[in-house]
């Protein structure tokens, strides 16, 4: 591999790191246009790095990277209140430096489509995954009853009727009433339902209906 060849790989790999970092960049998220072309540009000179090294254990660096890799994806999930946050951005993560690993290895044309279906994914199908997400949406409910020792659990039989999913990580005092926090997950009609009841019961003093987005 010639120094024209090197520089061709580097340059591809850091404009296919570029195409799917504009993505997460217009997204706003954490692993945006720089550091995907950097992972991109990285695992690609890594690669050929292994690729140029006379020894036997030349392999090892290739395979360090997908190791390497783990770490920067680690960096981007978090847990919040409903859940498991930035995976799709550590899957893209994961990857582009596969996308730049290829590269390297003058597999240009599977670089090439894997880069065009990362994109299909990340945009066509977010479309469906965004719909999806409207059919089931996430809130926090906090609602304090008067007759607390009955009331929640009609509540919670009433949200396992109508097809709300939900936990209750957590009750506290406040005066004389208990409050019940629950992250609950479900339709839009089916939350209007809860809503329209709290809304109406005398047994409820006060409630909360929170969106954790």
């Amino acid at each position: 591999m010639d120094a024209k060849e090197v520089l061709l790989r580097l340059v591809l790999a850091a404009l296919a790191g570029g195409i799917i970092g504009a993505e997460r960049e217009y997204r706003n998220k954490s692993a945006g246009f720089r550091t995907l072309i950097l992972i991109s540009l990285g695992s690609c000179l890594f690669t050929i790095a292994s690729i140029l090294i006379e020894e036997d254990s030349k392999d090892r660096i290739a395979s360090n990277i997908v190791t390497g890799i783990g770490f920067v994806g680690a960096g981007v999930i978090f847990k919040s209140e409903t859940g498991v946050k930035g995976l799709t951005t550590a899957a893209t993560v994961w990857m582009t430096a596969a996308i730049g690993m290829a590269i390297a290895g003058g597999m240009f044309a599977a670089a090439g489509i894997a880069a065009l279906l990362v994109m299909i994914v990340l945009n066509v199908l977010g479309f469906i995954g965004k719909w999806l997400e409207r059919r089931r949406v996430n809130f926090i409910y906090k609602i304090s009853f008067r007759d607390h020792m009955t009331a929640n659990k009609e509540y919670e039989a009433f949200m396992q009727e109508i097809d709300l999913h939900f936990i209750r990580p957590s009750i506290c005092k406040r005066g004389d009433e208990l409050v019940f926090q629950y992250n609950i997950k479900g339709r839009e009609a089916k939350h209007d339902q809860l809503l329209s009841k709290l809304i109406d019961d005398p047994k409820v003093a006060h409630f909360e209906s929170i969106d954790p987005n």
